[in-house]
């Protein structure tokens, strides 16, 4: 499994006002979510699938050994780029795990 964070989707920029801070990550043209909205009537390839199963098991490898728990895992979360990989996205809910 990747020991990368290729499959989580990248802080653009960093921006705050007197009340909040906002994080810019990059976005894709597609979620998951979307994607099986589409395929309704028609079945998803197997290594489609595949592949975008071992993509989300890699991203959640990731920030579980960084010490993260994203804890809003669904497909609206869950982005596809041009070449059909998944992106873990909307990490508002998640929380550091605690030290064992």
């Amino acid at each position: 499994m990747e020991g990368s964070g290729h499959f989580i989707t990248k802080l653009v920029d960093l921006r705050k006002d007197d009340d909040s801070v906002y994080l810019v990550m990059e976005r894709e043209k597609m979620t998951l979510r979307h994607l099986l909205n589409h395929y309704e009537e028609a079945e998803l390839e197997e290594e489609e699938a595949l592949t975008f199963t071992y993509n989300m098991l890699c991203s959640l490898n990731f920030i579980h050994t960084a010490g993260l728990v994203h804890r809003d895992i669904k497909p609206s979360n869950l982005l596809i780029n041009n070449k059909m990989e998944i992106k873990l996205c909307d990490f508002g809910l998640a929380t550091i795990q605690p030290s064992q």
